[in-house]
């Protein structure tokens, strides 16, 4: 079952604010850092199952929830050949970020290893087809267009503060494979045009589960 999806604003906090327990240590974040992306690879994994897909991960070092999505052809039920639709399977950080789990246990019981953590960790999950919604099959149509630009050498870039939200791509079309990882640059629209994809494919996700559960 789908739970009842909330369109919110999430406003990074600090961790060391947020409890009336004894504070984060320096030690807590090291532990966490070290354990979260191994963990976050299980959970929203880069890497498709067979076929044509795009892959798409969002997350940052902060409470912000992590978000995962993967489009594709599906095998089908009897595991030979792939649907003739498109699916997006979704998963979404539950409550607090996976990062932010990991630290809150990690801070309640030091001695806990990460595997008993991850069996805990709280994710939204629920799928979607091009029936059930068809903007799905615009935004493929849409990604399909899309003209990439090469980071320039030259370019002095941005500094942000903070921990910014990283964006990861793994596109495979046939042969041809493709990974991606871009710096959320705070605005609306993106600069980068891959950015923006992804921005208006989860609007576009969140719409027709909201509609589904309405």
């Amino acid at each position: 079952m789908i739970r009842p999806w909330i369109a919110i604003l999430l406003i990074p906090l600090s961790f060391f604010s947020l409890s009336s327990e004894r504070p984060f240590s320096q030690a807590d974040s090291d532990w966490t850092y070290k354990h979260f992306y191994p963990v976050l690879d299980e959970l929203m994994p880069l890497q498709g199952t067979a076929g044509a897909y795009v892959v798409y991960r969002a997350h940052s070092e902060s409470d912000i929830p992590e978000y995962w999505f993967v489009i594709g052809y599906d095998p089908n039920q009897d595991g030979h050949e792939l649907q003739k639709y498109l699916s997006v399977h979704v998963r979404v950080a539950d409550t607090h970020s996976v990062f932010g789990q990991i630290m809150r246990a990690h801070r309640s019981e030091p001695r806990e290893d990460i595997a008993s953590i991850e069996k805990r960790i709280e994710l939204r999950t629920f799928e979607l087809n091009e029936m059930t919604c068809p903007a799905i099959k615009d935004q493929v149509e849409i990604l399909e267009k899309l003209q990439v630009n090469v980071p320039k050498f030259h370019d002095p870039g941005v500094f942000i503060l903070g921990h910014p939200e990283k964006s990861e791509f793994h596109i495979k079309w046939g042969l041809q494979q493709m990974r991606v990882v871009l710096v959320d640059d705070g605005k609306l629209p993106h600069e980068n045009a891959l950015l923006n994809w992804a921005y208006w494919t989860r609007r576009a996700i969140n719409d027709c589960a909201q509609a589904i559960t309405d």
